[in-house]
């Protein structure tokens, strides 16, 4: 399994923002679309390990990873998406950690590819209505060659058989 370096922020040109408005995002893809996490929440990236696969599981729970001798609870994205389910060995795990000094793995989010980092600022993001989109996206943010849609940690965090709501 080996282990992904994310690479150095992208910084966007945003006339009159300040400093203290800006978020980093870790951008992945499932299918043609492009979505984003905080990067606050992101502990690392891996490749498509042999994952354990549940009986009786729910469909979007594609299987456990073994993470240095820890079994985390893997998502699958193309579930999440309403795509067909077809991983592939190039496929990347997004490990997701709770969002505090502690950086406890919680889940894996199993998406095509991950992108970049980038530097998101506050004018740049759409909010979603709650009936518009599936709970767990919540933004749009709005890059100069493409819409990124925001995942919501603890919405994800919520479809984890046995999770709490306590990551966000």
């Amino acid at each position: 399994m080996s282990n992904m370096i994310l690479p150095a922020p992208s910084v966007s040109a945003v006339p009159n923002v300040s400093a203290q408005s800006a978020t980093l995002l870790v951008t992945f893809s499932i299918e043609h679309q492009w979505y984003a996490l905080p990067l606050e929440a992101v502990l690392q990236v891996v490749r498509l390990p042999a994952l354990l696969h549940l009986a009786g599981a729910p469909p979007i729970l594609c299987g456990m990873l073994n993470l240095h001798g820890e079994y985390l609870p893997v998502l699958g994205g193309r579930s999440l998406v309403d795509a067909p389910v077809e991983y592939q060995l190039n496929n990347q795990i997004i490990i997701v950690g709770q969002m505090d000094t502690s950086a406890t793995p919680r889940f894996g989010l199993l998406v095509d590819q991950v992108h970049d980092v980038y530097t998101c600022y506050a004018g740049q993001v759409t909010p979603l209505a709650r009936h518009a989109a599936s709970a767990f996206l919540h933004g749009v943010v709005h890059m100069q060659d493409r819409s990124i849609l925001l995942c919501n940690v603890a919405e994800l965090l919520a479809l984890v058989p046995g999770q709490q709501q306590d990551a966000a």
